[in-house]
């Protein structure tokens, strides 16, 4: 699970600021989820049927 995290955050040790992204297990994502301290969010990656098969130029092919 995804989370933006909505302030400042103690997560298996490490704080995390607010508006942080984080991935976390299920469970504990809901925790955070509940109790207001972060927001779930879809990832990041795309597949290829989502981006219609497109692959990022690289540097050079932009030039």
């Amino acid at each position: 699970m995804e989370l933006k995290l909505k302030g400042k955050v103690k997560h298996n040790g490490k704080w995390y600021d607010a508006d942080a992204t984080i991935k976390v297990k299920q469970e504990e994502g809901e925790r955070l989820v509940k109790m207001g301290a972060a927001e779930e969010i879809e990832s990041v990656k795309k597949s290829d049927e989502d981006t219609g098969g497109d692959k990022k130029k690289s540097k050079k092919e932009k030039e």
